[in-house]
């Protein structure tokens, strides 16, 4: 979407914001789009591919997408990062228990959720709380229908 609004101000557009929301809905309905004709044959694929390819690219998409954003916001706040990866390495490989019968996963939340305080890397934002309310989902089928009028399904399968 970041590319979408940088190329609607680019063109002058008047609410860039909107042009990315509407290039997102796009591309959320494409992805959708390409899900709902790959349940048609996904059996037949499953049965083809050996269940060691199916596993490898499972893994190599979890790996990427899961364990390799935290490795670089460890990297990318190492104090925070640091302590509570040793705190986890501490804990749950190293066999040391909390007192008092605290939960490791707690201290280990705690700990992380104080430093980040302590650092100022933690939002000093609203209150949690003042976000708790009803909230029913809105359809956004004009928005999508616009989205597609004006070019972005074509801009983002080009990109």
């Amino acid at each position: 979407m970041v590319p979408a609004k940088q190329i609607a101000i680019a063109q002058g557009a008047t609410d860039p914001d909107t042009v990315a929301w509407q290039a997102g809905l796009v591309a959320c309905t494409g992805s959708g789009l390409i899900e709902f004709i790959g349940a048609f044959v996904a059996e037949r694929m499953r049965k083809m591919t050996p269940r060691a390819a199916l596993l490898a690219a499972l893994s190599g998409a979890g790996l990427a997408f899961l364990a390799l954003n935290f490795l670089i916001t460890t990297f990318a706040y190492p104090l925070v990062g640091f302590v509570t990866l040793g705190l986890v390495l501490l804990f749950y490989f190293g066999g040391v228990k909390p007192k008092w019968g605290i939960p490791a996963s707690s201290v280990v939340l705690l700990v992380g959720t104080a430093l980040s305080w302590a650092t100022g890397l933690a939002p000093n934002g609203p209150r949690p709380t003042d976000s708790i309310g009803w909230y029913p989902p809105v359809p956004v089928i004009g928005d999508v229908w616009r989205g597609l009028m004006v070019g972005h399904f074509w801009f983002t399968c080009r990109s």
